[in-house]
């Protein structure tokens, strides 16, 4: 007999992601994460704020979209939909 895992995604969220080189902040409508899984998807109004490892303190990677996967293992980020890229100052 199998067991399936069942999850309910967080509602307007926000996450923090470690990943290989550097760290990410999330924020959208629905984040879901499985407990298996390695890969955070973000649907609706997904926003990823992109930390790298360097030292650069000019600014950081705003990535907009209508979804998006993060993968913690890899460092895959994966956008769908109205994809916009900007630079933020840091704060």
């Amino acid at each position: 007999m199998s067991t399936a895992q069942i999850h309910e995604p967080y509602r307007d969220q926000y996450i923090l992601v470690p990943m290989p080189k550097g760290r990410v902040s999330a924020q959208a409508d629905e984040i879901d994460k499985g407990w298996s899984s390695r890969v955070v998807h973000l649907k609706g109004n997904a926003r990823v704020r992109i930390y790298t490892s360097t030292k650069d303190p000019h600014g950081v990677m705003v990535l907009r979209a209508d979804e998006v996967d993060l993968n913690e293992s890899t460092g895959d980020i994966s956008p769908r939909g109205n994809v916009r890229l900007t630079i933020e100052e840091r704060k």
